[in-house]
């Protein structure tokens, strides 16, 4: 089933996952997924995606070009706990104006340290996060899947979000059947924003000709950010997504379930994990990680 590249929309802005401890109904396989992105009905930005799962992590990886509205190339590497379904690491690195940005991100229960490389030097942190916080990189449509993974759908949500005391923890707290908020940093900003994640039923979702079923879920970031998003039912990859009142739509292009046994496809694992060891390397010996990038804000 052919479908295009994903989109970013304007700036530095990627690095998601969801971190409750309900439901993960995300099927255990490997995909390749492009977006496109359009504004006013141009397009202004493709992201290719990868999602590898194994024993002990899935780790989604992403390559962004942005056309507009300035020149911008973008890879990231998120890396998830296949046990906790926590984020563990976010890897960032962006070609602005010539110029090159790296941002380092290391996750746990309730921080995360980042480590900072951009044109005015480097910058490491740590931020306190609350409990059962998420993440999300603005913009990283893949990531989508993660963000709304605590979600049940509606029939199901009084006895798959509430825990045995009839309550949630606080950050993913239920706000009726089907719905819950929470909070979510933003990782290149080092931001936390209040979201709510409701469930608005089974829709037909149309793409360039082609009807498809799918979920509807609404996003509402503290009222600065709306977007409807249509997923599929059952790995909950993004299908459509749109924020009117940025005349914004992205579409998937293209979903290509990865073969185990072609051996292009072992080709692209290794790599990934090439990737993430460098990665884990690089951090033992600073002992650090980093987020930053170009700050922008949320939605933009």
């Amino acid at each position: 089933m052919k479908q295009s590249k994903p989109v970013c929309l304007a700036a530095l802005i990627m690095a998601a996952a969801v971190v409750l401890t309900a439901a993960w109904p995300v099927a255990a396989a490997d995909y390749v997924v492009e977006y496109e992105m359009s504004l006013n009905d141009v397009v202004v930005s493709i992201e290719r995606s990868m999602i590898v799962n194994d024993d002990q992590r899935i780790i989604i990886s992403s390559e962004t070009e942005m056309i507009a509205p300035q020149p911008l190339k973008m890879r990231s590497m998120l890396i998830l706990n296949n046990f906790t379904r926590r984020p563990e690491t976010y890897y960032l690195e962006a070609d602005v104006r010539g110029a090159t940005q790296k941002l380092d991100v290391t996750f746990t229960a309730t921080q995360c340290q980042y480590r900072a490389e951009h044109a005015s030097g480097v910058q490491n942190g740590t931020i306190n996060l609350p409990e059962n916080y998420l993440v999300w990189e603005n913009n990283v449509w893949i990531q989508l899947m993660y963000l709304v993974s605590g979600l049940e759908w509606e029939q199901e949500a009084v006895a798959g979000v509430a825990g045995a005391s009839g309550t949630v923890a606080a950050a993913a707290a239920p706000v009726a059947p089907g719905a819950f908020k929470a909070q979510v940093l933003i990782p290149t900003t080092m931001s936390l924003l209040s979201v709510t994640i409701e469930d608005r039923g089974s829709e037909k979702a149309a793409i360039e000709g082609t009807t498809l079923q799918a979920r509807r879920v609404a996003l509402n970031f503290g009222g600065t950010l709306i977007m409807d998003a249509w997923l599929d039912p059952e790995t909950r990859i993004p299908i459509k997504i749109s924020i009117p009142a940025q005349k914004m739509l992205v579409v998937r292009k293209n979903l290509t379930l990865i073969d185990p046994s072609d051996p292009a496809a072992e080709d692209l694992e290794v790599e990934e994990d090439l990737e993430a060891d460098e990665g884990a390397a690089t951090e033992t010996v600073e002992e650090e990680t980093g987020a930053a990038g170009e700050e922008t804000e949320a939605g933009e």
